[in-house]
């Protein structure tokens, strides 16, 4: 799949896509108190988050390791996460993505 050029999508085409990031937020935050954050099932969708941020902006494995530091320490984006997700999502998703980009 290409690279997503958001300037060419309709409302509903642009909702569409941030859905799927949604989805494999909710998909990740269900297993916090499942499975470790290493676990195949949690980093097939952290996976699946680089891919889909690599199609919005062109995400490198650095530019993702300092996402989910952001996600961590940042107070706006960990306040979202917290209310959208559940309060351990911000340090359960950060470890995750460290993790997947240590892998990588």
């Amino acid at each position: 799949m290409g690279k997503i050029d958001y300037s060419l999508m309709s409302k509903a085409e642009f909702s569409k896509e941030q859905k799927k990031r949604d989805e494999i937020f909710k998909i990740i935050s269900e297993n916090i108190s499942l499975k470790p954050y290493n676990d195949k099932c949690v980093q097939d969708q952290i996976n699946e988050l680089f891919d889909w941020m690599n199609r919005s902006y062109g995400c490198t494995i650095d530019m993702f390791k300092g996402l989910a530091e952001l996600y961590e320490t940042n107070d706006s984006f960990s306040s979202m996460l917290v209310d959208n997700y559940g309060e351990g999502m911000p340090k359960y998703l950060a470890n995750a993505m460290v993790y997947f980009c240590n892998n990588k």
